[in-house]
């Protein structure tokens, strides 16, 4: 009967230690919602060529997309990134009449052209034009990675202060004050990582585009910024 009464004498002081450690605290939470510009930007262009046999199709697409990436590359843009990509041959059939007619052998050769400069897409447009290109995929602006970081935890850094002020205000409404912090929760809304602000393609096909491209002067390529948005909840000891 002792032991038991002895076991039901130390559960209670354990509560009551508990009870005692419990802290009780004010929390806050801050935010920093802020617009971000767009740093970098791409493009996607293609050679093709149509021709009776899938080597000969290759063969001519290839010499043509080496022409266009050599064009490219003399245009000397900052940060640039290139990388090939969608290469493709396969017989282009059409309806004549009730029947499906072989036309030939269509090849494809893709390239992604990335820059600093987002105003140079447009000279990327106008090379293509020259070089007979009638493919150019959807254009994208975006934050670059390392630039997201940085404004991102310049942000995380303001939500903190945010939420340290507004525990303040709610501590002195009290009659209280704020002592050490218990507890942080980063948060965010909206976008993660993926900030690319993406437009209809620059997409044309058919006879004329290639003067069109080529045209001086070269289009004007504008973006629009994004928006990161960061929470941080901050729980303080009340003194």
């Amino acid at each position: 009967m002792m032991n038991y009464a002895l076991i039901i004498l130390i559960g209670l002081s354990a509560s009551a230690a508990l009870a005692d450690d419990k802290v009780s605290g004010i929390s806050a939470t801050g935010t920093c919602v802020r617009k971000i510009s767009v740093d970098r930007a791409s493009i996607s262009l293609a050679t093709t060529s149509l021709q009776p046999s899938p080597g000969r199709a290759m063969q001519e697409a290839t010499r043509e997309h080496e022409k266009l990436r050599a064009a490219l590359k003399n245009l000397n843009l900052p940060g640039a990134a290139f990388e090939t990509d969608n290469v493709r041959v396969r017989e282009d059939r059409e309806w004549v009449g009730k029947k499906m007619v072989s036309r030939g052998y269509l090849a494809r050769i893709g390239i992604s052209v990335e820059t600093s400069d987002i105003a140079k897409i447009g000279d990327v447009i106008a090379v293509a034009g020259k070089h007979s290109v009638k493919d150019i995929g959807d254009l994208t602006t975006f934050v670059s990675k390392e630039k997201y970081k940085a404004e991102y935890e310049e942000c995380l850094e303001s939500a903190a202060r945010n939420a340290k002020d507004k525990a303040q205000k709610l501590a002195k409404g009290a009659g209280v004050k704020i002592g050490k912090v218990i507890d942080i929760t980063e948060g965010r809304s909206g976008q993660s990582y993926d900030m690319g602000v993406r437009f209809k393609g620059v997409k044309a096909l058919g006879a004329g585009f290639e003067e069109a491209a080529a045209a001086e002067p070269s289009p004007t390529i504008e973006a629009k910024q994004t928006e990161i948005n960061v929470s941080a909840t901050v729980l303080y000891k009340v003194d």
